[in-house]
């Protein structure tokens, strides 16, 4: 089995922040350029798993996250995977904080966090929301966001995870709707819920000025789709097709049968950025462990803001 980018961090993780940490004044910083790189100008490390509910193995994420150790995590489906998923890797490191809003009253706990390295980034502002446009019968298709600011750099990040939306005619209200109606209306569902967290970009662009910005999750979507054109056309690239020094060019779909291996195809899991956020390495994480975690695989990607 392939291996992933090597590793180089310390580890971490801590329980629920409240609120803002910090207030830091509207940026006006203009995104410059650097324009060689090499792997010592990796700045963090970002990834990105769709934990399917809790359904897999929980031990093997825990173990996966500590092999590649990330800085910031997005989670998607993790209702119902706390328990054997995230409290296990919470209660081991004590140096990650985990972001776990209330979406609505009738909501607990939020489906896509975001769990950062507090050592490493201060908490400006947190929130997230339901995506307006997917099946409500269900609370998994959401978006969360961090406002964060690098304590060395003090480089200022917009942060963001979401889970695409979805329909079938096995829901609720579209029984009526053939397979093909249901592809068609999803399709048209995530060109929304990527405008949905463009707009949220640019209100926090108006609170903090001009900041780089990732995007990342389950999208739901691959390279073909409008979705993902919207994206381009406003700027963002794809770190699977942007990085700089390495990116996974297996030709693998990131979705799969939980314990097996994927089949050829485009990945609907991404990591996505935009103002400066330049991608230096890019990988899929395929082990049997981490194939026996979820049926989705994890994304990861080395990082330097570039302003």
């Amino acid at each position: 089995m392939k291996r992933s980018i090597p590793l180089s961090l310390s580890f971490l993780l801590l329980c629920s922040c409240q609120g803002t940490s910090s207030i830091v004044e509207k940026s006006t910083v203009d995104i410059s350029m650097k324009t060689s790189f090499s792997s010592e100008d990796k700045e963090f490390r970002v990834l990105t798993s769709n934990i399917y509910i809790g359904k897999g193995k929980g031990e093997n994420f825990v173990y996966t996250i500590k092999e590649n150790d990330p800085d910031i995590i997005h989670l998607q489906e993790a209702k119902g995977a706390y328990e054997n998923f995230i409290s296990p890797l919470l209660k081991d490191i004590s140096d990650y904080s985990l972001i776990n809003d209330s979406i609505v009253d009738d909501v607990p706990v939020c489906s896509t966090p975001i769990i950062f390295r507090k050592s490493k980034f201060e908490l400006v502002d947190y929130g997230a929301e339901r995506l307006k446009d997917a099946y409500q019968g269900n609370d998994t298709k959401t978006l969360s966001y961090v406002v964060l600011q690098e304590k060395k750099s003090e480089k200022l990040l917009f942060d963001f995870c979401f889970h695409g939306a979805i329909i079938s005619n096995k829901y609720d209200g579209y029984q009526d709707k053939t397979k093909e109606e249901c592809v068609e209306i999803s399709k048209q569902m995530r060109t929304k819920n990527v405008q949905q967290i463009l707009d949220k970009l640019d209100a926090l662009q108006t609170t903090y000025g001009k900041a780089c910005e990732i995007i990342t999750g389950d999208c739901n979507f691959d390279s073909t789709s409008d979705a993902y054109g919207l994206l381009m056309k406003e700027n963002f690239t794809d770190s699977e097709q942007s990085a700089l020094l390495y990116k996974n060019t297996e030709g693998l779909q990131t979705s799969h049968t939980m314990g097996e291996y994927p089949n050829q195809g485009l990945s609907i899991d991404h990591i996505f950025g935009r103002n400066g956020t330049t991608f230096l390495s890019q990988d899929i994480i395929r082990t049997q462990l981490s194939l026996d975690a979820s049926d989705h695989d994890p994304v990861i990607a080395d990082v330097y803001l570039n302003e």
